[in-house]
């Protein structure tokens, strides 16, 4: 996923991947932001709003800083790193 997300502008890949990395993040934004959890993660967009970049964004710093879980699951990867960047108020 991480190669998906970094891949250089001028890559002959660039456009593909980086429509599926924004794909993938958005669709779990999606189910954690509409009040569900994933894989016990819980994030919330919060009231200044959130655009689809920044948490693209947020998931490549996250992955790029914790280079020793990047073969982990996708899909709980973009969930800790949005639950960390966007905590819902307890």
């Amino acid at each position: 996923m991480y190669i998906n997300c970094t891949t250089e502008k001028g890559d002959n890949l660039y456009y593909q991947n980086r429509a599926f990395c924004m794909g993938f993040v958005s669709a779990v934004a999606d189910v954690m932001w509409s009040k569900h959890t994933l894989h016990g993660f819980r994030s919330c967009r919060p009231k200044s709003g959130v655009t689809l970049g920044q948490a693209v964004d947020v998931f490549i710093i996250y992955l790029r800083d914790n280079p020793s879980i990047r073969h982990f699951i996708a899909e709980s990867l973009v969930a800790e790193s949005l639950s960390l960047a966007f905590p819902c108020a307890k």
